[in-house]
C-alpha cells in the first residue's frame, strides 16, 4: 500500500430511496394524496440505529449505502496488503446542530464492510434437509474485498471529524497505522 489513500466524495448521499412508488392514499375529502405514486426517501441518521426503526428499513438503508460506496469508490481501490491501517472520515459542510456520531455511524459501518467485501449476502446451496433457516454467505465473487477483514487485526483506528465548509463533502483517508506489534508502554499501564 502506498503511504496514504484518499477518497474525496462531493455531495455524499444523505438519503436513501426506500421505494420507487408509494401506495395510493386518499385524504379525508376523498382526493388522492400528493405523495401517492412518488418515491419514498429516508434521511440517513445514526439515531435510526437506536430508535424503533423497522429492522428491514434499517437493513435497506445500510445495503443502499454499501452498494453506493462499493460501486462508486471501493471498486477503484487496490487490494491493501500492508497492515494494520487507520481510517479517517472528514465530513465537510455548513455548521448546524448535527451530531457527528449520528452522521458517521452508517458511513463507517458501510465503508468498513465494503473494504472487507461484506456487501451482499447470497443463499448457500445445501444438500441437507432445510431447518427453515436460510444459510447465507458473503458474495466475494461480485464484491472482491480490499482487506481480509475489518477486525482489529487489520483496522486499528477509525476516526471522524467535521470541518466547516460551504459545500458538503466527505474525504476518507486510509493510512498505514504504526507497527502491528506495538505494546502498551509503561506510562500507559
Amino acid at each position: 500500500m502506498s503511504e496514504r489513500i484518499e477518497i474525496f466524495i462531493e455531495d455524499y448521499i444523505t438519503q436513501v430511496m426506500l421505494s420507487k412508488k408509494r401506495k395510493v392514499k386518499y385524504t379525508k375529502t376523498g382526493k388522492v394524496s400528493k405523495t401517492s405514486g412518488t418515491p419514498k426517501y429516508h434521511k440517513i441518521a445514526g439515531n435510526d440505529l437506536w430508535a424503533s426503526l423497522n429492522p428491514h428499513i434499517r437493513a435497506k438503508i445500510l445495503k443502499e449505502i454499501k452498494l453506493w460506496f462499493y460501486h462508486n469508490y471501493v471498486v477503484k481501490l487496490p487490494e491493501i496488503k500492508d497492515f494494520p491501517i487507520s481510517i479517517t472520515f472528514q465530513f465537510y459542510g455548513p455548521l448546524s446542530d448535527l451530531d457527528i456520531d449520528n452522521l458517521d455511524i452508517f458511513y463507517r459501518k458501510a465503508f468498513l464492510d465494503c473494504l472487507a467485501g461484506h456487501v451482499i449476502q447470497i443463499p448457500v446451496k445445501s444438500d441437507q434437509i432445510s431447518t427453515g433457516l436460510k444459510q447465507k454467505e458473503w458474495d466475494y465473487d461480485s464484491y472482491p474485498p480490499r482487506i481480509p477483514d475489518d477486525n482489529v487485526h487489520f483496522v486499528r483506528r477509525v476516526s471522524s471529524e467535521y470541518i466547516e465548509s460551504e459545500k458538503t463533502a466527505l474525504r476518507i483517508i486510509i493510512e498505514k497505522h504504526g507497527n502491528r506489534d506495538e505494546s502498551i508502554g509503561e506510562k500507559d499501564k
